[in-house]
């Protein structure tokens, strides 16, 4: 068995994705370079995605590497392995000079478990739960649901109003049709407003049991933005929805940065007249360089539509 079909294997035995999902990520998105691995006895017993993204920094470009996948075989969990494997990664992602890692916890006691490996909660988001007094009527003048060719031109939008935040997630086109596909492999579906031509909001939406789930909603007025939710509604026939917004109420993601001399120059130019000398960033720690750089008052990150 060669090394992809240890890590396909590993990955069926600690998660529950869909035999599709596997298919797709290891044939679409899965990278042998990307791929990182601890061995026993010559088995794969531990093994995480580098997965190389770019973020914008105060409109600035900076890569970045979204550590996924993370996983190890339940006979070998509590010796250390993944501790040990994200140390490897973290010396790997400095020499490719790497801004920061980030990561999404799969469940709450991760969080505490990742911290030990220097990261600290950076993204966070705000829930939002709407009650629509009734199903809304179809259909919403302004707008479409996406189609294939349609794509490009959300993407093109979507990057766009990412860029308007301090810190954001950015992402490829070849990532965006990745998740675009996932999205609707679960049964979801995903709305653009145009007028004009001119796309003014995107929503992807997936329905939850009796309830629709945004896993993102950008929008160029209020208006814009509550007809997409009701064309969604309606599309689904649901009256409750739940919207992951930007925002810090709720945590959502962590982050180590890994290369402080990257971020620290855009980050200084942004202090209003309290600028600090240029090496002053070697005086922190990991997680103060985190917590400093990216979870400010006015620098909350933002991610969606990751594979979490």
């Amino acid at each position: 068995m060669n090394r992809k079909e240890q890590i396909i294997q590993l990955w069926r035995c600690c998660f529950e994705d869909s035999e599709d999902f596997i298919r797709r990520f290891f044939s679409q998105v899965y990278r042998e370079e990307n791929a990182l691995t601890l061995e026993h006895d010559g088995q794969i017993v531990c093994a995480m995605q580098l997965l190389p993204y770019t973020i914008s920094y105060y409109g600035q470009a900076v890569p970045a590497t979204y550590i996924y996948g993370v996983c190890t075989h339940p006979d070998y969990r509590r010796r250390g392995y993944m501790h040990q494997l994200l140390e490897t990664a973290f010396v790997r992602l400095k020499e490719q000079e790497s801004g920061l890692a980030f990561l999404i916890p799969a469940h709450d006691w991760l969080f505490d478990c990742y911290r030990k490996s220097g990261f600290t909660e950076a993204f966070g988001c705000t829930c939002r739960t709407l009650s629509l007094p009734e199903v809304p009527l179809s259909p919403v003048a302004g707008v479409e649901e996406v189609k294939e060719n349609d794509i490009p031109a959300c993407w093109d939008y979507l990057t766009r109003k990412w860029k308007e935040m301090p810190v954001a997630v950015l992402h490829s086109l070849p990532d965006f049709q990745f998740v675009f596909r996932d999205v609707e492999a679960g049964g979801g579906k995903s709305f653009l407003y145009r007028k004009a031509g001119k796309v003014e909001g995107v929503l992807m939406a997936v329905p939850v049991e009796e309830k629709l789930f945004l896993p993102e909603l950008q929008a160029d007025t209020e208006q814009v933005g509550d007809a997409l939710i009701t064309a969604a509604a309606s599309a689904f026939q649901r009256k409750e929805v739940n919207c992951r917004l930007p925002g810090k109420t709720a945590r959502y993601g962590m982050a180590r940065v890994i290369s402080p001399e990257l971020l620290f120059p855009y980050w200084n130019e942004k202090q209003a007249g309290n600028s600090l000398p240029a090496d002053t960033w070697k005086s922190w720690s990991a997680e103060e360089q985190t917590v400093r750089l990216l979870d400010g008052t006015e620098s909350s990150g933002y991610m969606s539509l990751m594979m979490d």
